[in-house]
């Protein structure tokens, strides 16, 4: 599997000393659903050693889960397909780590600690290890809402079922769905089957707002929840 690494931009972080500099790495590949090591001790910038110690991964153009380890140390993340999510890792001197996935990613390595709950993020359901942890990430790395933002709300009239939320559209360039206030709904925006913990889906909780970002998928959705009769907002940008 052919893989891409390289500088892709001197950054700015308040951690460091102001004569210093952090950086951030690029690595792409075409996944194949099997394990790709990446090892940073054979890695360096300006003859000086890389270590990264959090990192974006983007899987929005992924057709599987990617999932994401640091060899020796046991910690896993995984990243459901259509998503991108933002988080630290212990990371030790030289560290070696293993991506599978499948479809291209893409995944930008960091020597600086990130925020993984950003002020305004949206709530998505990411495994670590084999525990379920709901925490808020920002999709993309900019929040974005269409230049005609068109009002595509629904009524749940079916609970506990895989239900389309909003038709395919190849205009769309942005969606926000929120839950409703009093229930948590599972999102497939690959147009998979909704439901818990299945492929492709996410998870908002009850009253969490999700916001696409810089790539927004522009297939059907279909969503899961327990309760029939609430409403879902729906906003959709064109």
């Amino acid at each position: 599997m052919s893989q891409s690494s390289s500088l892709y931009a001197n950054t700015t972080n308040l951690l460091v000393p102001m004569n210093s500099s952090t950086h951030c790495v690029r690595t792409s590949f075409t996944g194949a659903g099997t394990a790709e090591l990446i090892d940073f001790g054979q890695f360096s910038l300006d003859n000086y050693p890389f270590n990264p110690q959090a990192a974006y991964f983007d899987n929005t153009q992924g057709t599987s889960d990617m999932i994401f380890q640091v060899i020796g140390l046991g910690f896993q993340l995984t990243i459901p397909a259509g998503a991108m999510v933002a988080t630290n890792f212990p990371s030790p001197a030289n560290v070696r780590v293993n991506i599978t996935g499948t479809g291209p990613i893409n995944i930008f390595w960091l020597d600086y600690p990130v925020t993984i709950q950003p002020p305004g993020g949206i709530s998505q359901e990411v495994t670590v290890g084999n525990t379920p942890l709901p925490v808020n990430v920002t999709e993309g790395f900019v929040g974005i809402r269409g230049n005609t933002p068109q009002d595509k709300s629904i009524t749940d009239t079916v609970d506990a079922v895989s239900t389309l939320l909003i038709a395919a559209n190849p205009s769309r360039t942005s969606i926000e769905v929120q839950a409703p206030q009093t229930a948590g709904i599972w999102v497939n925006k690959c147009g998979g089957v909704a439901g818990p913990n299945l492929s492709g889906c996410i998870y908002i909780p009850a009253g969490a707002i999700y916001e696409s970002g810089i790539t927004v998928n522009q297939n059907e959705w279909n969503y899961y929840c327990d309760t029939a009769g609430l409403v879902i907002p729906v906003i959709e940008g064109n």
